[in-house]
């Protein structure tokens, strides 16, 4: 099932990236007599990246075998500005030596929130660069579960992709949180631990951890993703299993994020995009307003 899934992916990929090239190509047609006369034109999207012909290319000056942070610049300016990224830049950029330094410079990080918190757009950004392996060197743990199909028929993705479209939910929801870069970090990380031997969410925890130690967060914050990653089900689990009106389901809604309602807004909103990216069918009304009211009689306890 992986290798059907990934070769479907392949194929949806190159389909897609071809049908891009035919309408650039129609659309190059109408403009020939214009661009022979001065030259195609390059629209500049950020340092070392251009838009040209539809397609964000590297910039004559940028430095792909100097500039680790190029690769994430690449995809942020690409989503951001909802363009497909040219294949050669792709290929050039995989075939570069250069990595990022281990805790990530704050630019490095800050260029990822800015890819996820750009939402649907991130989704074939994100496809294309996995593609061509840049996100394995972002995050090395992402080959475990590329095409890593779910268990769940309720799923509508396998599982890297339901991360990327968890994400992408979740940046629907920044502006309910006072921390929005820790909402989609741990969206895009919260069912890391599947594929192994166990409780996902327990194995995926101090998986998530890591990633985002190594991603240069304090280590306020690497316990915050933790317990997102952790606690990721708690919420609609005890809201739909358990009595609202018992004082103990509220204490144990209350334990599972510490206490902290920062922690309640980001678990809720992850919550929500979740369920939201498994399927149509998870994220009714009936569970919307249940877990709902747990998070308001935790946050009013």
């Amino acid at each position: 099932m992986r290798r059907v899934a990934d070769d479907a992916r392949s194929i949806a990929y190159a389909a897609d990236t071809c049908w891009l090239a035919v309408e650039r190509w129609t659309a190059g047609q109408r403009r020939t007599s214009v661009l022979r006369r001065r030259g195609p034109d390059r629209r500049p999207l950020a340092d070392g990246v251009v838009e040209q012909d539809g397609e964000v290319v590297l910039a004559r000056e940028a430095s792909p075998d100097t500039d680790s942070l190029l690769p994430l610049r690449v995809a942020a300016a690409a989503a951001t500005a909802r363009l497909p990224i040219s294949s050669h830049t792709l290929a050039r950029l995989a075939r570069s030596p250069a990595t990022l330094a281990v805790p990530w410079p704050s630019a490095a990080r800050q260029t990822l929130v800015t890819l996820l918190g750009t939402g649907d757009a991130a989704v074939p950004v994100w496809e294309a660069c996995d593609r061509y392996g840049l996100v394995e060197r972002w995050l090395p743990e992402w080959s475990r579960v590329r095409s890593l199909p779910q268990r769940n028929p309720i799923h509508r993705f396998t599982v890297d992709r339901h991360l990327v479209e968890t994400a992408a939910e979740a940046a629907r929801h920044t502006r309910r949180v006072s921390r929005p870069d820790l909402l989609l970090v741990g969206s895009l990380l919260h069912d890391i631990g599947k594929g192994l031997d166990g409780d996902h969410s327990v194995l995926g925890a101090p998986i998530a951890a890591d990633c985002a130690h190594r991603m240069g967060f304090v280590d306020e914050d690497v316990e915050v993703v933790r317990t997102l990653v952790l606690r990721h089900l708690t919420l609609a689990q005890i809201a739909t299993r358990r009595d609202l009106d018992d004082p103990v389901t509220i204490q144990t809604a209350a334990s599972a994020v510490r206490g902290d309602r920062s922690v309640l807004d980001l678990l809720h909103a992850l919550t929500e995009a979740d369920s939201v990216a498994t399927g149509a069918a998870v994220w009714t009304d009936w569970r919307a307003g249940l877990v709902a009211t747990l998070v308001e009689r935790v946050r009013t306890r």
